[in-house]
């Protein structure tokens, strides 16, 4: 049986057809705390793009963004399970895609950087991430930052803490927008110095689901399906109809 686009990623490219802007997902990691106990942690994120091997339509990568300094990366290089939800409200559907996470960071970076190898290394076969062990993550991740609003690029070179750190500055002096420097331009230093401090802190966060649960309420009555990967066959979907 041969690699085909799966249903769950038919609809979700659909909705975002239609509703373009219907991009934010919620994304639920798994921390450790001081006396060993697990307790969850979801934030919202923007997904980016997909990655997908057009010799394997059907596994896909799914990316979104992320500072490097952010609690979610420590969390993930010692659990990369994670389960992220995805409400399509113009097409009232929900997604449920569970799987593993990774973080491609900066090359200044070591550790993460070698951890993140050592995952695409070992990624197994039938895996999204199995697929891209040549695919250039450096490239990708430049211009991943570039394709970014000004302003959003702005919030990566923001002279503060850690996000979630205590707020003890106010936020007059943090830049507004950050536009790619151009040598020979007035201000060149300080903008490059702005840059290179921002994608120095800018990570890809990549998604390899294996299950997902899609729950359609436009339709009378509501389905719910279960998309699984099928044993012995790579990149093949099998759907299991549940009770909504």
């Amino acid at each position: 049986m041969s690699s085909t686009v799966p249903r769950w990623k038919s609809a979700i490219e659909e909705g975002l057809a239609k509703f373009p802007n219907q991009t934010v997902v919620q994304i639920a990691t798994l921390e450790q705390n001081i006396s060993g106990g697990i307790i969850p942690r979801v934030r919202s994120h923007v997904v980016r793009s997909f990655l997908t091997n057009p010799t394997t339509p059907g596994l896909s990568l799914i990316v979104s963004t992320t500072d490097t300094r952010t609690p979610k990366v420590h969390q993930l290089t010692l659990d990369a399970h994670v389960e992220a939800t995805w409400w399509l409200e113009g097409k009232k559907q929900q997604f449920r895609l569970a799987g593993k996470a990774y973080v491609f960071p900066a090359p200044s970076h070591t550790i993460l950087c070698a951890h993140f190898k050592a995952a695409l290394k070992d990624a197994p076969s039938g895996s999204a991430l199995a697929e891209f062990r040549e695919f250039g993550w450096e490239e990708g991740r430049l211009r991943t930052f570039r394709a970014l609003s000004p302003g959003m690029r702005a919030s990566w070179a923001r002279p503060t803490p850690p996000p979630g750190s205590l707020l003890k500055d106010g936020t007059e002096e943090w830049p507004k927008k950050l536009e790619e420097p151009k040598e020979g331009q007035e201000g060149y230093e300080k903008a490059k110095e702005l840059w290179d401090l921002a994608l120095s802190r800018f990570s890809l966060v990549v998604i390899d689901p294996d299950e997902v649960d899609l729950v359609d309420l436009a339709t009378d009555p509501d389905t719910r399906t279960r998309f699984t990967k099928k044993e012995g066959a790579v990149g093949v979907w099998e759907e299991t109809a549940l009770v909504p």
